[in-house]
């Protein structure tokens, strides 16, 4: 089954390999996160040993400590993903009983972020003083009960929040598209991928982070 230092070794693996590319000024969020599986899963294990019923356990990277990439330069355009998320389980050889990651890409550029003949005097005014903008918004999410499509989905959109001037309005939520169930570290592996071409390739290829993989792999896509 698993367990809280399972989490940890793969939170503490992105935290250390994919050092190169994460933001410099990225916030130690992941040390925190890590704590918190450890924590909450003996937490949990103490109230089974009692007798009780078990609490649910394990991490949350919320939006307000979220984890930002380096930018990076893709097809000429200057662009930074980041993501936040939270991922809780009860027992520990079932699925999550509670799971939302969000993975967001920023653009930097004006002709991109910005389109005179669509956009408001507003929207230049703000992207004036951030200088980015939201162009991508995707949402790994666990359908609430008697919420309508797949049980494990990905949707474009989602709630925004408003400095992220997101391209996409509030309403592009459907369809839920059938995915399988993402965590920290599978999100970590699919930015790594798509967007940091041979130093995405170097952390993927990295023993530790192939070890983590395996074990998300295990605890996530087994049981889906």
């Amino acid at each position: 089954p698993l367990t809280g230092g399972d989490v940890a070794r793969c939170l503490s693996a992105i935290a250390s390999q994919f050092r190169p590319l994460l933001d410099p000024a990225s916030p130690p969020v992941l040390y925190t996160a890590r704590a918190q599986a450890e924590e909450s899963y003996g937490r949990s294990e103490q109230s089974v040993r009692r007798r009780q019923p078990p609490t649910p356990w394990g991490y949350a990277l919320p939006a307000q400590r979220l984890l930002p990439f380096r930018q990076v330069q893709v097809r000429g355009m200057a662009v930074q993903p980041d993501l936040f998320c939270r991922v809780l389980w009860l027992d520990p050889d079932e699925l999550p009983i509670d799971l939302n990651v969000v993975v967001r890409i920023w653009a930097m550029d004006t002709a991109v972020i910005y389109r005179p003949d669509l956009a408001a005097d507003a929207v230049r005014a703000s992207l004036d003083s951030s200088g980015r903008r939201v162009m991508l918004r995707y949402h790994f999410d666990l359908a609430s009960p008697g919420q309508p499509g797949p049980r494990f989905h990905i949707q474009a959109g989602g709630n925004a929040m408003p400095e992220e001037l997101c391209w996409l309005h509030e309403a592009v939520a459907v369809p839920r598209i059938a995915h399988q169930p993402m965590d920290a570290m599978l999100a970590c592996e699919m930015i790594a991928a798509n967007f940091y071409d041979e130093d995405g390739r170097r952390a993927l290829d990295d023993t530790t982070v192939a070890g983590a993989l395996r074990e998300s792999q295990r605890s996530l896509l087994v049981g889906y």
